[in-house]
């Protein structure tokens, strides 16, 4: 299986945060992958807060991916004290849903279109 979605992932220690930047396609298992990924950097660095920036990438997840998404977060060990920030280049209604459900779910989640906004969100306390 090809992914179709590259990351590059980073700990910024002057900010606390680990920063995500992909590219390319997002679609469901390149997704879980790099969560997985996420997830194993935040035990590494005890880290629980996330910049995810998606501004480069496009997504092919359907309504149903969407609404189930949050249930591969609980598989990978993420919880209610983890803080994400998810940055797209534009709104979408996929996005807003996405961020309803994750929201709805217990999971402190937000969806920006402004990586700076994101951070500021992000390091808020």
């Amino acid at each position: 299986m090809t992914r179709t979605m590259r990351y590059d992932l980073q700990y910024d220690p002057e900010a606390a945060v680990i920063r995500v930047a992909t590219h390319g396609t997002i679609d469901l298992a390149s997704l879980r992958q790099m969560l997985a990924e996420l997830k194993a950097a935040s035990r590494k660095h005890d880290c629980a807060r996330y910049l995810l920036d998606h501004t480069d990438s496009d997504h092919r997840l359907g309504v149903t991916e969407i609404y189930h998404q949050p249930n591969v977060f609980s598989d990978l060990g993420f919880t209610w004290s983890d803080k994400a920030a998810i940055v797209f280049a534009t709104e979408d209604a996929d996005f807003q849903f996405f961020e309803d459900v994750a929201c709805n779910r217990g999971y402190r989640v937000r969806v920006f279109t402004d990586v700076t906004r994101a951070m500021e969100w992000l390091t808020a306390e």
